[in-house]
């Protein structure tokens, strides 16, 4: 994992070094809301999708003036929620009805690698797309409410990688600051579940996110 994560920061820094020196680099700090559900196994089908939370840094570095390429550091809240029967059974993907919920929360770090292409204009809309990674940092599980004893780091620790795609808009507030707002999904192409069983198996992530971003020139 540690591995991974250096790897693509030490790629990041280099394009960012060498943008630098071209006064081509832009610096932003974001944060917005999401909205995650989990698709592909027997368990996801009971699942219901919750709403959490990102908050992070990124980079803009121009290739053109219409593209750049555009990276984030995200740490992510992302959840979801099962009704399950009032007693708890494990991963059974069970349907009947129960007022009981088991909701998981995962903490990530999102790494996107994105080609951005913005039309020209003072309010300039923008397209982006690419690959993405996201690093479980930790995964709770909470039934009824309370905090539950099984270590769901070992159901759910799988990395989370996919393809993300983004549109916006990216509005001018001067020669050097601007505020973009985006909507941006990542679609999980990767098993996210590191525990093998009939329910579990082949249990996929797609998160979709509102993002609000100030840039700066540096």
């Amino acid at each position: 994992m540690f591995k991974k994560s250096f790897f693509i920061l030490l790629i990041i820094s280099s394009f960012t070094l060498q943008a630098q020196k071209k006064n081509n680099v832009k610096v932003g700090i974001n944060t917005g809301l999401n909205y995650t559900n989990i698709w592909g196994s027997y368990y996801a089908n009971d699942s219901h999708p919750q709403v959490g939370y990102v908050l992070g840094v990124g980079f803009d570095i121009s290739l053109s003036n219409n593209f750049s390429f555009i990276t984030n550091f995200n740490y992510e809240r992302k959840s979801f929620y099962v009704n399950e029967a009032p007693v708890f059974s494990g991963f059974t993907g069970s349907s009947w009805p129960s007022d009981i919920k088991s909701v998981t929360k995962f903490d990530y770090l999102t790494v996107p690698l994105l080609l951005k292409f913005k039309f020209d204009g003072e309010y300039s809309p923008f397209i982006n797309a690419g690959p993405f990674i996201s690093v479980p940092l930790n995964v709770t599980n909470y039934y009824d409410g309370t905090k539950n004893n099984l270590d769901f780091n070992k159901l759910f620790g799988g990395n989370n990688m996919g393809i993300s795609l983004g549109i916006g808009y990216e509005f001018e507030l001067s020669k050097t600051n601007s505020l973009s707002l985006e909507l941006r999904d990542d679609f999980g192409l990767t098993e996210v579940n590191n525990a093998s069983s009939y329910s579990l198996n082949d249990t996929r992530m797609n998160t979709a996110s509102f993002i609000a971003k100030w840039n700066f020139k540096i």
